[in-house]
C-alpha cells in the first residue's frame, strides 16, 4: 500500500522537515506503507498541476503564501478534487478562518508548536489518510455489474425494492450520484468500515462523516437529505456518532 502527499509551501526548509517526520510516522504505523510526495511551493503552481485524476491521500498546505493564499487554495483544491484528501493546513502567524472551514480542513498545524506537540498533531492526519486508503475500495460485484467505490464517497444508504440504493458524494463522483443493486443493505454494511457507517432506522444505514445534526426523530446530511431515526435505534445511533467524533 501507499498514501500520496501533497506539500505546498514556499518554505522549502519546512517541506523538508514535514517529509522527514511523515516519513518516521508511516513507519510506526504500517511498515508495509510507502509514501509518494508531490511538492509545490506556491497556490498557483499546486492548482495548475493538479486535476480531478490527481491521486491525493493527504494535502499539508501552508496558509501564508505570496499570491494566493492558504485558503483560497484550499477552497480551488476542494472544488477540483472533492473532499476525499485529509487537508492540513499549516502556518507560523496566521490563525484558521472562516474560509478554512469552507476547505474541509481536518487539522490545524503550528510551525512554532513543539516538536513534540506538532509531531503528535501531524500524525493524526497521517492516520486518518492511511485509514483512508486501508478502506478505500469496495468493489461490489450484481447482476448489472462489477462497481468500484470508496466507502468515504457514499453518503447514504436506503433498502429499494429488493435491493438498495446507495447515494453518492457528487463532488467525488462526477458522472453519478446514486447506483441501484440488488443487493441487500445488509450485505452493504457487511463490505463497509463499521466505524464509519450506522443505521438510524432499518431502511437507511448512513456515512457518518456527513451528519450535520441529529434530532430526537430524524437526523439532517450535509447535503440537505432528512432521514427518519427510529426509537428502538436512536440511543445506540447517537452513542456511535458521539464515539466516532470524539475519535475522528
Amino acid at each position: 500500500m501507499y498514501i500520496n502527499v501533497i506539500l505546498c509551501d514556499d518554505d522549502r526548509e519546512f517541506i523538508q522537515y514535514v517529509e522527514k517526520y511523515i516519513n518516521e510516522i508511516i513507519i510506526g504505523i504500517e511498515e508495509s506503507c510507502d509514501v509518494i510526495f508531490e511538492s509545490y511551493y506556491s497556490g498557483e503552481e499546486l492548482i495548475e498541476n493538479i486535476s480531478e485524476d490527481t491521486e491525493c491521500d493527504l494535502i499539508i498546505l501552508d496558509m501564508q503564501m505570496p499570491g494566493l493564499d492558504g485558503d483560497e487554495v484550499g477552497i480551488k483544491f476542494r472544488e477540483i478534487m472533492g473532499d476525499y484528501a485529509v487537508l492540513m493546513f499549516c502556518s507560523g502567524a496566521v490563525e484558521p478562518t472562516y474560509d478554512s472551514f469552507r476547505a474541509n480542513a481536518y487539522r490545524y498545524l503550528n510551525k512554532h508548536w513543539t516538536e513534540e506537540k506538532f509531531v503528535e498533531e501531524l500524525k493524526a492526519g497521517v492516520d486518518r489518510a492511511v485509514n483512508n486508503k486501508s478502506n478505500s475500495i469496495v468493489v461490489i460485484e450484481d447482476k448489472q455489474g462489477i462497481y468500484t467505490l470508496r466507502p468515504c464517497d457514499i453518503v447514504y444508504i436506503t433498502i429499494l425494492g429488493r435491493g438498495c440504493e446507495l447515494y453518492l458524494n457528487i463532488k467525488a463522483n462526477k458522472k453519478r450520484s446514486s447506483i441501484s443493486i440488488s443487493k441487500k443493505i445488509g450485505e452493504i454494511q457487511k463490505m463497509l468500515n463499521a466505524n464509519s457507517f450506522a443505521s438510524p432506522h432499518r431502511s437507511f444505514c448512513v456515512n457518518l462523516e456527513y451528519v450535520l445534526r441529529i434530532g430526537s426523530k430524524e437526523l439532517e446530511l450535509m447535503n440537505g437529505v432528512i432521514i427518519p431515526i427510529s426509537k428502538h435505534k436512536a440511543k445506540a445511533f447517537q452513542e456511535k456518532y458521539i464515539r466516532y467524533i470524539t475519535k475522528n
